[in-house]
């Protein structure tokens, strides 16, 4: 039961309740554990119920703590607001998953969708020599490209950031660089 719903009448129970519980229900099948203390999957004091501490080398956790940070929340206006909308989400989950999509991160393994034998690597990142090589002149300004390789065919991804801020799957290497 979420904090918030503690005292309430059972009239004014309302599906955020549900998406609430539901979300805890996969962090529990996705954990292997039975317990979580009220909302605490991704706060850094509790780094023992954290999906990313607890499979480092799953690049997809990072993906489904985003999820659930929409559901196992402390106010119930931070809540998804019904069942549909939280299985919109998850079948979202699934289509990246099904596509081997993952994060922009350095450390996640991405196998190449051309040859199927590399994985792709980061090439070149940012405004450096290699950009200038790769292109013949430097673009934009310093964090807005990043170019992974395959390592056994050399197949070239490029990927270009438009927004004011990195997106969120470049935030921690960013940060970490």
């Amino acid at each position: 039961m979420p904090d918030w719903a503690h005292g309430m009448r059972i009239e004014s129970v309302n599906p955020t309740f549900d998406v609430f519980s539901v979300g805890k229900l996969i962090w529990a099948m996705i954990s292997g554990q039975s317990y979580l203390p009220h909302n605490h999957f991704d706060h850094e004091e509790y780094d023992e119920f954290n999906l990313v501490k607890m499979y480092p080398d799953d690049s997809s956790m990072e993906m489904i703590n985003s999820l659930l940070a929409n559901c196992i929340v402390d106010t119930e206006k931070k809540c998804l607001p019904s069942a549909g909308e939280l299985l919109e989400q998850i079948d979202e989950l699934i289509s990246y998953f099904e596509q081997g999509t993952g994060l922009l991160r350095d450390d996640n393994e991405r196998p190449c969708k051309i040859c199927n034998n590399g994985v792709y690597s980061l090439y070149a990142n940012k405004d450096n020599e290699k950009i200038k090589k790769f292109f013949g002149y430097k673009i934009g300004d310093t964090r807005d490209l990043k170019i992974l390789a395959c390592s056994n065919c050399g197949h070239v991804q490029l990927f270009h950031c438009m927004g004011e801020q990195d997106p969120p799957a470049w935030r921690e290497i960013n940060k970490e660089k």
